[in-house]
């Protein structure tokens, strides 16, 4: 059985090619980043009225890469997030919402814990 992170973002304008260029270089620089071989950031074509990006991506199964994952691809929706504030965001993890904190962007408690715990597998 597979977990995927799940991202909508909406709003009432569409993406300027400015706004889709500043997102897409993002994307790819956290996609670059990614230390493992697995999915990363894959955005669809819009399904909806008002979307501007939906995309999801698969988490390892593996118990070593999985809580490091989901840290890397948070953080990556952290700065997309940021870089397009005005829109209003969903993030899951299957069926749970990721919750957003103004502080600390995208996380799920615990998960830096789990990660610590298989540093040097």
């Amino acid at each position: 059985m597979s977990t995927s992170l799940y991202y909508t973002a909406t709003r009432a304008t569409a993406l300027s090619e400015d706004e889709h260029q500043q997102l897409m270089a993002l994307a790819r620089s956290h996609n670059d980043a990614f230390e493992f071989d697995g999915e990363t950031l894959y955005f669809y074509p819009a399904q909806r009225d008002n979307e501007v990006l939906n995309g999801s991506t698969k988490i390892s199964p593996d118990p070593v890469e999985m809580a490091p994952s989901l840290l890397h691809w948070l953080a990556a929706l952290t700065a997309l997030r940021q870089a397009l504030p005005e829109a209003q965001w969903d993030v899951s993890l299957d069926e749970i919402d990721v919750p957003w904190d103004e502080h600390r962007g995208y996380h799920l408690p615990g998960l830096e814990d789990l990660a610590a715990m298989h540093e040097g597998y």
